[in-house]
């Protein structure tokens, strides 16, 4: 997909023109693809990028809800809601996905 592939350089080179590509492309993607859990996600971090948190948040839930076991959606949409119990619950979730180091 150009769209993911137009945020991946946005977010590798922090060139905000790429960001302007990408988000046309994948808001036809989503529109066309009703189960792509990476598009959401990538999606989610497209809009987080460019200040529109709300938004990200909406579509953080959607690639989880597709995809509960994403341990970076988990943790990026815990970073957006801040201190609450939500956030705190999300991130344990993560943690125990991510292998740790013995």
């Amino acid at each position: 997909n150009l769209g993911l592939a137009y945020v991946r350089l946005a977010s590798s080179r922090k060139e905000p023109e790429y960001l302007e590509k990408a988000w046309p492309l994948l808001r036809g993607a989503a529109a066309s693809r009703q189960h792509d859990p990476l598009l959401y996600y990538e999606i989610a971090n497209l809009l987080a990028a460019s200040g529109r948190k709300q938004d990200a948040v909406e579509y953080y839930r959607i690639a989880l809800e597709q995809d509960p076991l994403q341990p970076d959606a988990l943790l990026k949409l815990a970073a957006l809601l801040g201190r609450s119990a939500e956030a705190r619950e999300l991130r344990e979730k993560a943690s125990t996905m991510v292998p740790r180091p013995n």
